[in-house]
């Protein structure tokens, strides 16, 4: 596993975000309690495997934020997004798919 510093956003920057830039691309409004950090984006790059391709080695990317605060307990905050495969096994191709009429 390997990771580096891509960018630091302030706080500014990531109300912006949140009032105006997801707005304008999702075209809904939602009200959130504004950032009271700026924070450092790392780019986290590790090693895992394709079990549906005989367990073909890949390299997968994942982004943290870690907020630049002072010295204070903060809670942990985690987002996955999901892998959609064939595979039975795996949630998303688990969910209960509309029989055709």
């Amino acid at each position: 596993m390997a990771y580096r510093e891509i960018a630091g956003w302030e706080t500014a920057q990531l109300n912006r975000i949140l009032t105006v830039d997801i707005p304008a691309f999702s075209g809904v409004n939602v009200t959130y309690t504004p950032a009271r950090n700026a924070v450092r984006l790392y780019r986290v790059t590790y090693p895992s495997v394709v079990p549906e391709q005989h367990n073909r080695r890949i390299l997968l990317t994942g982004l943290v934020a870690v907020p630049d605060a002072p010295a204070a307990p903060l809670r942990l905050v985690s987002y996955q997004h999901a892998r959609s495969t064939g595979n039975r096994r795996c949630h998303p191709s688990r969910r209960t798919r509309p029989k055709p009429n």
